[in-house]
Order: structure tokens, then C-alpha cells, then sequence
């Protein structure tokens, strides 16, 4: 017998959408090659944009388990944040080509994408910004 989650993908919409803010999410595409004897002429698609509503925790070195190795903060780990975006808002899941474009026109790069995923249900992603 499976668990039904939408229980919770519905109550972290409606957190992140209270708590959030709202950004612009830049999908670059993966322009793969129109012909494949010749890759380097890649397929000149444009950038698609969406509006959504994200979460941004400051990120600290100390909560990540991935990097609990590293040292102190530096400047270099002072610029990553953290940012959260429930699933049921993207259209797809985001990438590690695709940019945050803040309000104020701040360009953020995705550096891991992390699912909140119990069975097949994406409740919610986290993503590390740079």
C-alpha cells in the first residue's frame, strides 16, 4: 500500500509561497547538436523564463553534510546560499544549467539540486546557489 504525500507537497507550496519570494528562473537549454557529424554546431535555442516563488536560507558550511570536512568559512563559501522551491510549482525539475534572477537582478548559479523525495513524490527541491 503506497503513502499518499500530497498531503505534504501541498502544505510546502503553501509555506514556501507565504514565506518566499518571488524570482525569475532562467532554464538554459542543452542545445544539442542539430547534426551529429558535426557537434560543434550546436542548435541555437533561446532561454525560457518562469516565475516562482523560492525560499533563501543562508547556507552554512557547518549544516551541510556534504561538506563537513571543509574548513572554516572563507569568501568563497560566504556567497552560497540555500534556496527552496516546492516541486509542484516548476514545470519540470530545475537543472544545473539553469540561473536565479533575483528582484533586485542578482544572477545566481545552481550548484546541486537536492529532492525531497519519499517514494515517488517530489515534495520539494533544494538547490545550492553560488
Amino acid at each position: 500500500m503506497a503513502f499518499d504525500y500530497q498531503e505534504f507537497v501541498d502544505l510546502a507550496e503553501e509555506l514556501i509561497a507565504e514565506f518566499g519570494r518571488t524570482v525569475t528562473l532562467r532554464r538554459l537549454p542543452s542545445n544539442p547538436p542539430a547534426d551529429t557529424d558535426q557537434p560543434w554546431k550546436a542548435a541555437l535555442e533561446t532561454p525560457t523564463t518562469e516565475s516562482v516563488i523560492m525560499c533563501f536560507v543562508p547556507a552554512d558550511v557547518r549544516s551541510e553534510p556534504q561538506q563537513t570536512n571543509m574548513a572554516p568559512k572563507t569568501v568563497v563559501h560566504e556567497q552560497l546560499q540555500l534556496c527552496i522551491v516546492a516541486a509542484a510549482s516548476l514545470t519540470s525539475a530545475p537543472n544545473l544549467r539553469d540561473q536565479i534572477i533575483d528582484s533586485d537582478g542578482s544572477e545566481w548559479a545552481i550548484q546541486t539540486v537536492n529532492p525531497l523525495k519519499p517514494g515517488a513524490t517530489v515534495i520539494y527541491y533544494a538547490l545550492s546557489l553560488e
